[in-house]
């Protein structure tokens, strides 16, 4: 967890060992989001198959 009092951010994450293990395993953490047909798709649905994931956020 890092805290930058003075702009009031807290981020909060995995420890190293288990980012650094997942990313030498090629191995991502299951999640599911809202798809564009009002239903729900986990990472998991999508195994074996190749996806392109893009995150960002306009804060």
């Amino acid at each position: 967890m890092v805290v930058d009092a003075e702009s009031g951010i807290v981020a909060i994450g995995a420890p190293r060992q288990r980012r650094r293990k997942a990313v030498h395993d090629l191995i991502a953490p299951d999640f599911v989001l809202p798809d564009l047909r009002g239903g729900v798709t986990a990472l998991s649905d999508h195994r074996h198959k190749k996806r392109l994931l893009i995150a960002f956020s306009t804060w």
